[in-house]
């Protein structure tokens, strides 16, 4: 039930993640942490340092020599922690794109429909794949090849779970790609390329990895590998985890100042300097 490939996908993750958390935590303690209260504070911490928590249970996970009841604890609460980070990630996107279109009621709506549809759909599917579980500890029969705690699954939904995903990003994608090319046209700013040049490869980057898990799913020889990983191993840690955190950095650190000050706002529509989204 348990290969050695997602093992390594596992610990190379957290590694990455861990890696960019170095590079960035001066940015970090320089543009986050003077920020006043907004809504993004909490999105930013939730997705910035969920996958770290994440990674480490699933690794623990793989190299556990706990009973099946504690693996199945273990891995449920990285599930949910995945799911909260990623949830946390696709809000701070939603966001960015609500305030570059200036809070348009239809993007507002429009974008939030998608959310909530999305959302609905990770908890349902998240929900029937966890109760189509289940877990043997490193000495249940049969005895594993590997150590570690083993899982299977009767009936694996991630495939409907990365879909929902995909649609969502191709409608963000669509919305920043329109509205990139008027404020473009208006303004060579470097802030304002640095704007939609993070949102758009950030949501392109997702929806190029959704396509690749959904493709690898259909293949049998890797679904069998593969079908009962959490998402979290092949799309949002590394992009979400990194990216997204990189890209809320970034583009605090590009806003100007003057802008700011002049409206009173940050760049995500929070009072006061440096407002994550």
């Amino acid at each position: 039930m348990v290969t050695a490939t997602p093992k390594q996908l596992t610990a190379s993750a957290w590694t990455l993640v861990i890696y960019d958390y170095l590079l960035t935590f001066e940015t970090e303690v320089t543009t986050i942490w003077p920020s006043p209260w907004s809504i993004g504070l909490p999105l930013f911490y939730l997705n910035r340092y969920f996958p770290l928590i994440d990674q480490a249970l699933l690794i623990y996970f793989d190299r556990s020599t706990d009973s099946a009841g504690t693996c199945e604890g273990i891995y449920t609460t990285a599930i949910w922690m995945g799911f909260v980070g990623s949830a946390a990630c696709r809000i701070i996107i939603y966001l960015h794109t609500c305030a570059l279109w200036g809070r348009s009621r239809t993007i507002v709506f429009l974008l939030g429909g998608f959310l909530l549809a999305l959302f609905s759909v990770w908890v349902i599917f998240g929900v029937l794949q966890s109760a189509n579980m289940t877990y043997l500890g490193v000495f249940d029969q049969p005895l594993a090849t590997t150590p570690g705690c083993r899982k299977g699954s009767r009936v694996a939904y991630w495939q409907l779970i990365y879909s929902a995903a995909l649609t969502m990003e191709a409608v963000t994608v669509g919305c920043m790609v329109v509205r990139g090319l008027q404020h473009v046209q208006q303004s060579r700013d470097s802030w304002v390329l640095t704007l939609y040049w993070n949102g758009i490869l950030h949501c392109v980057v997702l929806t190029l990895l959704g396509i690749i898990n959904i493709v690898m799913m259909s293949v049998p020889a890797m679904r069998r590998n593969f079908s009962t990983e959490t998402p979290r191993n092949f799309n949002d840690t590394e992009e979400s985890g990194v990216t997204s955190s990189r890209g809320v950095l970034t583009s605090i650190e590009e806003y100007p100042r003057h802008e700011l000050q002049t409206s009173g706002k940050g760049l995500w529509g929070s009072s006061g300097r440096h407002s994550p989204p």
